[in-house]
């Protein structure tokens, strides 16, 4: 049995998407709050 046939590209590729997006909020609160405490 071929490992990679087991493997759902579909659910591979949303949850790299959802760790990006993740990423991308975390970076954008940071930012704010950085903003935030500057003023």
């Amino acid at each position: 049995m071929n490992p990679t046939e087991m493997i759902n590209w579909g659910d591979v590729i949303y949850t790299f998407l959802f760790f990006v997006a993740l990423i991308l909020l975390i970076r954008f609160v940071v930012t704010l709050a950085k903003k935030r405490k500057a003023k």
